[in-house]
């Protein structure tokens, strides 16, 4: 039962700093040039998140392979969010912004994607 809703916590606290950094890219002129710091900051957010809820409790009991793949999702995240970020600057002027904003929930839940290749992982070794 806990699991559930720290799974909610987690996914409110990651739609808000997504939807905080996504705000700040639209309002300021000055960070129209820093989609790569957006970036680092929306993954060093994800990261201190995931590490908080789902990797720290049980990182040590899940093995070595675990903690690849999380680095691993990390990484794809960081570049995900990069290109997000870079796509609502390209299409803001265009009537596809709204569908690229809301495309933007898909990094919400890019944490399954971290569960799924760990299952796989342990499916082929």
């Amino acid at each position: 039962m806990l699991g559930n809703y720290t799974t909610m916590i987690y996914l409110g606290l990651n739609a808000f700093l997504l939807v905080s950094l996504v705000g700040a890219l639209m309002r300021t002129d000055a960070l129209r040039q820093q989609t790569l710091g957006l970036s680092v900051i929306y993954t060093v957010g994800v990261t201190f998140l995931s590490y908080t809820f789902f990797v720290g409790p049980t990182g040590d009991s899940q093995g070595p392979e675990y903690w690849r793949m999380w680095q691993i999702w990390l990484g794809v995240t960081f570049f995900l969010s990069w290109l997000y970020f870079k796509s609502l600057l390209w299409f803001e002027e265009t009537s596809l912004f709204w569908i690229v904003v809301a495309a933007g929930t898909g990094l919400l839940w890019s944490d399954r994607a971290l569960l799924f290749l760990v299952a796989l992982w342990r499916q082929l070794a």
